[in-house]
């Protein structure tokens, strides 16, 4: 089954002026054009809106929604999660560092703790 350029995944159709995923712009135009924003009908957007309410409040499970929908939210979970690991990963190293100086307050800073565990963030992080 072949779909048409102006159809739309969501049943809905779509405006027929809009870029699709994957879709090739103009190679030979010196300058990129700017992305155009992915428009879907009233219909498609309610139906959306209503599946990620139903997720929202527990009515609904991931398993329960189309397998469209359902690998474009895991890829956008994994994605913000992604986007946020380094920042948690200094967070962690800046918690394992103050408890640590609390937990040790004798020991000789400048030699031991501190060249130890900044040692050990940068091996994390990298």
């Amino acid at each position: 089954m072949t779909r048409r350029n102006d159809e739309n995944p969501a049943r809905g159709g779509a405006s027929v002026h809009t870029l699709r995923p994957g879709s090739h712009s103009n190679s030979t135009a010196a300058a990129e054009p700017e992305p155009q924003k992915i428009e879907i009908s009233e219909q498609g957007a309610a139906f959306i809106d209503g599946l990620s309410n139903g997720l929202a409040a527990g009515l609904l499970e991931l398993w329960q929604l189309p397998d469209s929908l359902h690998w474009f939210y895991v890829r956008a979970w994994i994605q913000g999660r992604e986007s946020r690991d380094h920042e948690v990963a200094r967070l962690n190293f800046e918690a394992n560092y103050w408890y640590f100086r609390h937990a040790n307050p004798r020991l000789n800073w400048e030699r031991h703790a501190e060249s130890e565990l900044w040692r050990q963030g940068s091996e994390a992080a990298a």
